[in-house]
């Protein structure tokens, strides 16, 4: 089954040859899915990108016991476009200080799926059921050094004011569901 396809264009002797990728499909999901339920993070991303690329596409599978700690991209700025294609992602954005301005959902099931975090915003993501998958495309190319600017305001992973903060964060997001 076909979900996602990444076109581009050639000229070639004023013909135009269309190229085809096909991102992902049953098979990748399914990869993706296994990978974050047995690791330690309880997540994993797939990358269909170079670092160097200018747009970078993606593949998250994040299960609900995920910490995505409060980030921004910067050094450049990035758009972030996040869309779910199974299960459900609150994409949650804060202020300078960690409180939180909007949750928005993105829901496979839905239409009106696709989430655009602006440049400069502090955001994260929780899965709200096991087996959710977002894709990713946002703003090239890819540095690690420069990639994530973490909130100072938000706890490490792996400690237990991540957890504290993760449980928090769910009870707000129910409250506006």
């Amino acid at each position: 089954m076909l979900y996602y396809c990444w076109i581009s264009f050639k000229i070639l002797r004023g013909n135009v040859v269309c190229m085809l990728q096909m991102l992902y499909d049953e098979e990748v999901l399914a990869g993706v899915k296994k990978m974050a339920r047995e690791s330690r993070r309880r997540r994993y991303a797939r990358s269909f990108s170079e670092p160097g690329d200018r747009v970078q596409v993606m593949l998250n599978a994040v299960e609900p016991d995920s910490y995505v700690r409060p980030h921004k991209h910067e050094c450049p700025d990035k758009l972030e476009i996040v869309q779910a294609v199974c299960g459900r992602i609150a994409v949650v954005c804060y202020d300078d200080d960690g409180g939180v301005v909007r949750v928005v959902v993105s829901d496979c099931s839905s239409r009106d799926n696709v989430v655009s975090i602006l440049k400069g915003t502090w955001h994260s993501m929780v899965s709200l059921e096991s087996g959710s998958v977002m894709l990713e495309i946002l703003e090239g190319p890819y540095d690690s050094k420069t990639h994530k600017k973490f909130a100072e305001w938000s706890p490490e992973e792996y400690t237990e004011g991540a957890v504290g903060f993760l449980e928090d964060l769910r009870s707000k997001i129910e409250s506006v569901e």
